[in-house]
């Protein structure tokens, strides 16, 4: 319903004022909330973990991952784009359903084989 114009100096949050359903009476007054306000949305997006990244140049937005092709590592050289959280978002390098090597990726060497314990599959 409102939000106010002026960011706190300290840590550059704003307060809001939103209207919310309360089905079943369970907010009650006086309560707080944390949320998000979402601006936009963009489909098709590749997020990966940033544990996933083995080399990542923030300044540069450019990383490498390891790849894993049937039981062989690959890296690839990727770039990198929004943050949120611990999910790094993929522009260019890796695509869709890639598994990547999420853990123990600093003793990898290009071509190393691999076994594969659980899934990471590029989202």
């Amino acid at each position: 319903m409102f939000i106010n114009p002026e960011l706190s100096a300290e840590d550059r949050s704003l307060r809001v004022i939103a209207e919310v359903r309360n089905d079943g009476e369970l907010l009650k007054g006086g309560l707080f909330a944390k949320g998000r306000i979402l601006v936009g949305r963009r489909p098709a997006v590749v997020q990966v973990p940033r544990d996933a990244l083995a080399a990542w140049d923030t300044a540069s937005k450019k990383a490498s991952v390891f790849v894993v092709a049937g039981n062989v590592a690959k890296v690839k050289q990727v770039e990198t784009g929004v943050v949120i959280g611990d999910e790094v978002e993929i522009v260019r390098g890796v695509g869709p359903g890639e598994q990547l090597v999420t853990r123990g990726g600093f003793n990898l060497k290009d071509g190393d084989v691999v076994t594969v314990v659980g899934k990471g599959a590029a989202q």
